[in-house]
């Protein structure tokens, strides 16, 4: 039993689970959550890495014995045996002996270009909104197709005039999917 910590371990197990999709949903999330700042104070244990066949995704620490929503756990197995030998592992879910497995070193043996650059803050919601208010007005044009940035350029071209603040945004988190494309960008014209 091995407590992955390593953010390239994080990574790579998350990019394992996304591929076992629907059935590994619930370990899926706690993962990609402990990737973007580990909000819930989650870990992830896995029977043997890097082909780990049982993972399962726990609070860190003593959980209370009064606190309901600290005793949660997500499990993802692809054999049975191997997740049974894992929940058995002292300390994989509270267990007897009350001991936690160890960590894997923080020096793994991932290399570094495994880990994916930290993301991009995301843009404020007031940003997002005014670029959803963009896509639902139709004297723009359709925007069916085309990024937002395409669809603001030809309205500028047909002198329709569109706000600049849409662009600026656009400009800026040019990166971002979610800013980039419209709420219907994956249906052709």
């Amino acid at each position: 039993m091995l407590i992955l910590t390593c953010p390239a371990q994080l990574q790579r197990l998350e990019g394992a689970l996304r591929r076992s999709l629907p059935l590994a949903l619930p370990v899926y999330g706690a993962v990609m959550n402990m990737n973007r700042g580990n909000p819930g104070d989650f870990e992830a244990v896995v029977d043997t890495w890097p082909d780990f066949r049982a993972v399962l995704a726990r609070r860190r620490g003593e959980a209370p014995a009064d606190d309901c929503y600290m005793n949660m756990h997500a499990a993802f197995y692809r054999d049975l045996g191997a997740y049974q030998a894992l929940l058995e592992s002292p300390g994989a879910v509270g267990g007897a002996s009350g001991q936690a497995p160890p960590p894997v070193p923080e020096s793994c043996p991932c290399p570094a270009e495994e880990a994916p650059a930290p993301a991009a803050p995301c843009p404020d919601p007031a940003v997002l909104d005014m670029l959803r208010r963009f896509d639902l007005s139709w004297e723009y044009g359709p925007c069916t197709g085309i990024t937002r940035l395409q669809r603001w350029e030809r309205a500028q071209a047909l002198g329709l005039s569109p706000p600049a603040p849409v662009r600026d945004a656009l400009l800026e988190h040019q990166d971002d999917p979610a800013v980039t494309y419209s709420l219907w960008h994956e249906y052709p014209l």
